[in-house]
C-alpha cells in the first residue's frame, strides 16, 4: 500500500500537494474556522468557563492542563505546518473560502 502511494505521488506530484482542489478548499475553510475569529471566540469562552469551574473546585488540575494544551495545539497547528513546509506556499490561505460550483 505504501509503495502504491509513493508511485502515485511520484507520477502525479499535484496529488501530493492538492492545494487547489474542492476538498482542499473545504479543509482550508474548516481550518479557518478553528484559527479565525470563531475559534478564538470559542476558545475564550472555554477558558473563562474552565477558570470559573476551577475556582468552584469542579475541575481538577490535570483536566485543566489537558484542555488548555489542546487549545494551544489547535492554534499552533497552522504555524507548525507552515514551519515544517518551509514556506513552500502550499498551505491554506488565511482567508480561504469555499464556494461550491454552480
Amino acid at each position: 500500500m505504501h509503495f502504491f502511494l509513493f508511485v502515485l505521488f511520484a507520477v502525479v506530484p499535484e496529488a501530493a500537494l492538492a492545494t487547489d482542489t474542492p476538498i482542499g478548499n473545504v479543509l482550508c475553510t474548516v481550518t479557518g474556522w478553528f484559527t479565525g475569529n470563531t475559534g478564538k471566540g470559542l476558545a475564550t469562552i472555554a477558558v473563562v468557563i474552565i477558570g470559573i469551574w476551577r475556582l468552584q473546585g469542579k475541575w481538577s488540575g490535570p483536566r485543566t492542563l489537558m484542555c488548555l494544551t489542546g487549545i494551544a495545539i489547535i492554534f499552533a497547528a497552522a504555524h507548525l505546518v507552515e514551519t515544517m513546509n518551509a514556506g513552500a506556499g502550499s498551505g491554506c490561505e488565511t482567508n480561504a473560502i469555499f464556494y461550491p460550483p454552480p
